[in-house]
């Protein structure tokens, strides 16, 4: 087990694990599909129990520093709680599984194990992209 937090200091005499994100919007619908769609609370979860697995009797806190990428480069600070530490330790745990079976097995399954047919997007059998112009067009480029 590895990893390497962004910075370990003690709030209030508690462990806390500090992380530091950029992204385009800090606001916590958005942060929250971010950090679902990237997996931070599987991040969250690992740097927890790796934390434990050094210090037993401690259950460290988890904070990340969100900051916007452009200006006015809004900052938001997140309390990761429990229930989130919970469900990104039962994905990781899940996706570990996972991997050993394939290991054991030598099997590597994509999305489909028969080819797929492929199909361009709707908006592509019109010919024009949302500018209305032509995907193609390359006069005036």
């Amino acid at each position: 087990m590895q990893g390497r937090a962004d910075w370990l200091t003690a709030i209030n005499g508690t462990a806390c694990l500090v992380g530091l994100k950029t992204t385009r919007d800090v606001t916590p619908r958005v942060f929250a599909n971010t950090a679902s769609r990237l997996g931070y609370h599987l991040q969250w979860a690992w740097y927890a129990d790796g934390y434990q697995r050094v210090q037993p009797d401690a259950q460290p806190a988890t904070v990340e520093i969100v900051v916007e990428a452009e200006a006015p480069y809004a900052v938001t600070v997140y309390v990761v709680p429990d229930h989130v530490i919970d469900q990104g330790r039962s994905e990781y745990q899940r996706l570990l599984e996972q991997l050993a079976a394939c290991e054991a097995r030598n099997h590597w399954p994509g999305p489909s194990e028969m080819p797929i047919v492929f199909e361009l997007p709707a908006w592509a059998y019109d010919g024009e992209g949302d500018d209305g112009a032509s995907a193609l067009d390359w006069e005036g480029a």
